[in-house]
């Protein structure tokens, strides 16, 4: 009977021992899981940024495009605006001109016939 519960308290060592490296390699396959797990979400997380980085680089893309053809619009409204006080300078002193030519006739009011222009009278 001695020999018998010797026997069983050996056994009953070993199944302890047993269980005890069992639950060591559950703790550390939990803590596996869980390192994967944290790495799969930071994996997630990472790829979210990395999408919101493209659509603000697509973002900040379409801004420049639409900045650079405002500064093209306004290069040619520049220029524009330059070729129309040329040549509104150009229509000043084509009217001058005109202003001192038509100085030199007077008008002769006519009877049916309409206006009539002579020389002036110096």
């Amino acid at each position: 009977m001695i020999l018998e519960l010797q026997f069983e308290a050996e056994a009953t060592a070993r199944r302890a021992e047993s269980l005890a490296a069992l639950s060591e390699e559950t703790v550390a396959s939990d803590a596996m899981q869980n390192i994967a797990a944290s790495a799969e979400e930071q994996a997630a997380s990472a790829q979210e940024m990395a999408t919101g980085i493209d659509i603000a680089a697509k973002g900040t893309a379409t801004i420049i495009s639409a900045v650079e053809g405002i500064r093209g619009a306004a290069e040619d409204t520049s220029t524009a605006s330059e070729g129309v006080a040329k040549e509104s300078q150009d229509m000043a002193a084509s009217a001058e001109r005109l202003r001192k030519l038509l100085g030199r006739f007077r008008v002769i009011a006519g009877g049916g016939a309409g206006v009539t222009l002579a020389p002036a009278e110096k």
